[in-house]
């Protein structure tokens, strides 16, 4: 850019240096990030500090909505590519809901979105341990789940311990069927010790051993989404150590 000096007699014309006026002082010419306008001076720091700070806040905010974004069609991609249940995993969740044998075991454990959360979480052992494991747990009649619960009141049930908020607590009376939650103050409760009676359903139960492998199999499923047939065979040895 070429300047003049005021009207006057004619003077030779000096191209000045960039970034500086006519009257030498500095102009800044660097804009931030954000294209705000430019600022001159010393008034660009007390004006670009909040809005570098909104700038940041933007960008986090920005940053979140993408990763949370990630994470929902991760989680939809995952559920889309579940695999399609087998004859066998039918079979056996139709017994999980259900049974004409005895208490059915949604009624104390949730799966693939049947029955009660009550007991231990099925889907995370099914996730980890064998259909032979699967087997032994199911004939497990006694468990450190299970507490036998006195009362101030003399009456006792056998128990699984939800919660403890402050003075009270939330227990599974195991007693009754379906199981029912019931919350107690903890002054009324004498002990909770192992319970020696409470036999779990499942092994009370009279399952063949098809029926059997095919609750496994949907237990396998439900966790691990996993279709490959469990036979008899392949719970024999659980069996044998009975």
């Amino acid at each position: 850019m070429w300047l003049s000096s005021r009207p006057g007699p004619a003077r030779a014309r000096t191209r000045l240096p960039p970034g500086r006026s006519a009257s030498g002082s500095c102009v800044l010419s660097r804009r931030l990030s954000v294209n705000l306008p430019v600022f001159a001076g010393s008034g660009l720091s007390a004006l670009a500090s909040p809005v570098l700070r909104v700038c940041q806040v933007t960008l986090m905010l920005r940053t979140l909505v993408l990763v949370f974004g990630m994470v929902l069609c991760a989680g939809l991609s995952g559920a889309q590519n579940k695999p399609e249940s087998s004859t066998q995993v039918d079979r056996g969740r139709k017994l999980f809901e259900k049974s004409m044998k005895g208490q059915a075991c949604s009624a104390c454990h949730s799966l693939d979105g049947i029955g009660t959360e009550v007991g231990p979480d099925l889907r995370r052992l099914g996730a980890y341990v064998t259909p032979r494991d699967l087997m032994r747990t199911i004939d497990m009649q006694r468990t450190v789940f299970v507490q036998e619960v006195q009362t101030s009141k003399g009456s006792a049930f056998p128990g699984i311990q939800r919660q403890i908020k402050g003075d009270t607590l939330d227990v599974w009376d195991l007693g009754v069927t379906p199981p029912m939650l019931r919350r107690l103050k903890t002054a009324d409760i004498v002990s909770m010790k192992e319970n020696v009676k409470w036999g779990h359903p499942a092994a009370l139960a009279d399952y063949t051993p098809q029926e059997l492998a095919d609750i496994i199999g949907f237990v396998k499923w439900a966790a691990t989404g996993a279709v490959s047939e469990i036979t008899p065979a392949d719970l024999r040895a659980a069996e044998d150590s009975r």
